[in-house]
C-alpha cells in the first residue's frame, strides 16, 4: 500500500471514527442488533461446518477421497477430486466457509492458484436455511417462494462454474502436495502424526478465530449503515440505486434495499422483501443482493485468504455475474408452478434450531460427498477409463 492511499485511509477512518462518538445510540443499537444476530443464526449455523471442514483437512481425508473424485471434478469443472468437497459443503452451508475450505487447500497445496480462484467463483453460497426459510418464511410468509428463490440462486452459480472451467488454461502439472501433518524438527525424524486432540484444538480455534472475524464485519457493516441514516447518506445512493433499476422497469422505491444490500446482504435483503413493491420486483432485487453478497461478507472473504496467493479480483467479479444471472432466473421462473418445501416455522428461529438444522445439512453433505466417493472409486475404470 502506498503512501498516499494509506494517508486517505486515515482520513476515512477518522471521519468514521468521529461519527461513532457523535453518533453513541445509533452505533449501541447498530452493533447490538449485529451481535444478536451474530449469536442466533451465524455462530450455531457455521460451526459444524467450520469444526468438520478444518478436521477433515488436517486429517488427510479430502487429499484422500479427492484422488476418487478426480474424474468427476475435472470433466465438469476442470478441478482436483479435493474441489469435491468444497463444492459440497460451499452449496450447503453459508460464507465463509468455502473460502476458508478453499484457503486451507491452498496452503496445503492441494490446487493450484488458478484453481483455487476458480473454485472460489462458484462456491460461495448463502445458507439453504436462508434461501429457503428466512427469506420466504421469515420475510415473505410464503415457504413454497423458497425453491424458486434458492434454484435461482444455485443455478447461477453453477453456470458460473461450468463458465469459469477455462480460467487459467488448460489442466495444469499436478504440484507435489504438502503431508497433511507436520514432520518433526528433530533431524533424521520421520513424518509424525499430532495426537487427535491436538488436531481436534486447532480445529476448533480455527473455526473461532474466523467466527469472531465474521462478527467483526457484521458489526461493522450494520454500524456503517445505520450511520449512512443517521447523516443521510443513504439517501443520494438509494436514489442513484433506484434510477439504475428504473432502467430495468423495476420500482425505483427499492433503491434502498439495493443501498442496504451493497453493504450487508441480510439487511438489503429484508428491506426488499418488506418493501410495497410487487412480489416479482421484490424477488428479483433480493435474488439479486443475495447473489452479490454484501460488502460486509467480501471483507470476510478477503480476511479468510489472507496469506495466500489468490487473487480476490475473479471471486467479486463472479459475485456481480451471480446477482445478475439469479435475478433473470427468477423473473423466468417464477410464475411457473413450484412444489411447496415446508420448514417448521417457530415464533423465532433459536439458537438450538439452527444448530440442529445445520447439523443435518452437515450430515447430508459429507454423506453426499461418500457417496459420491465411494461410486466413483468401485466404478471409475468403467466409467471413466480413457481419462
Amino acid at each position: 500500500m502506498n503512501r498516499k492511499r494509506r494517508q486517505w485511509l486515515g482520513v476515512a477512518w477518522l471521519v468514521f471514527t468521529v461519527l461513532l462518538v457523535s453518533h453513541p445510540q445509533a452505533t449501541y443499537s447498530a452493533t447490538h442488533q449485529a451481535l444478536a444476530l451474530w449469536w442466533q443464526v451465524v455462530l450455531p449455523g457455521l460451526l459444524p461446518f467450520l469444526i468438520a471442514s478444518s478436521l477433515l483437512g488436517r486429517l488427510g481425508m479430502i487429499a484422500l477421497i479427492g484422488r476418487w473424485l478426480e474424474p468427476l471434478t475435472r470433466r465438469l469443472f476442470n478441478l482436483p477430486g479435493t474441489a469435491a468437497l468444497v463444492i459440497v459443503l460451499g452449496y450447503s452451508s453459508g460464507p465463509p466457509v468455502a473460502a476458508a475450505m478453499v484457503a486451507e487447500l491452498r496452503r496445503r497445496r492441494l490446487c493450484t492458484p488458478r484453481e483455487g480462484e476458480r473454485l472460489l467463483c462458484f462456491t460461495h453460497n448463502a445458507s439453504p436455511l436462508f434461501l429457503l426459510a428466512a427469506v420466504p418464511v421469515g420475510m415473505l410468509g410464503d415457504a413454497s417462494l423458497g425453491v424458486p428463490l434458492a434454484a435461482a440462486h444455485y443455478c447461477a452459480n453453477l453456470i458460473l462454474g461450468l463458465l469459469w472451467r477455462r480460467y487459467g488454461g488448460a489442466r495444469p502439472t499436478r504440484q507435489p502436495q504438502a503431508s497433511p501433518f507436520p514432520t518433526r524438527s528433530v533431524p533424521g525424524a520421520v513424518s509424525a502424526e499430532p495426537p487427535m486432540a491436538a488436531l481436534l484444538g486447532e480445529a476448533v480455534t480455527q473455526a473461532f478465530r474466523t467466527l469472531l472475524l465474521v462478527a467483526g464485519y457484521m458489526t461493522l457493516a450494520a454500524v456503517a449503515l445505520a450511520l449512512l441514516r443517521e447523516t443521510g447518506g443513504l439517501g443520494p445512493l438509494a436514489r442513484a440505486f433506484g434510477a439504475l433499476l428504473a432502467l430495468f422497469s423495476l420500482p425505483p422505491s427499492l433503491g434502498e434495499a439495493v443501498a442496504e444490500g451493497l453493504v450487508e446482504m441480510t439487511l438489503g435483503t429484508s428491506r426488499a422483501c418488506q418493501s410495497s413493491a410487487p412480489l416479482g420486483d421484490r424477488l428479483t432485487v433480493a435474488s439479486m443482493i443475495l447473489g452479490w453478497s454484501g460488502l460486509s461478507v467480501h471483507g470476510q472473504v478477503a480476511s479468510v485468504l489472507a496469506g495466500t496467493d489468490l487473487r480476490l479480483g475473479p471471486y467479486l467479479l463472479s459475485r456481480i455475474a451471480q446477482g445478475l444471472l439469479a435475478a433473470v432466473l427468477i423473473r423466468l421462473w417464477l410464475p411457473e408452478a413450484v412444489p411447496t418445501f415446508q420448514l417448521p416455522r417457530p415464533a423465532t428461529w433459536s439458537p438450538l434450531l439452527v444448530f440442529e438444522l445445520s447439523l443435518l445439512l452437515l450430515g447430508l453433505g459429507l454423506a453426499l460427498w461418500l457417496l459420491l466417493a465411494l461410486l466413483f472409486a468401485l466404478f471409475r475404470r468403467s466409467w471413466y477409463g480413457g481419462l
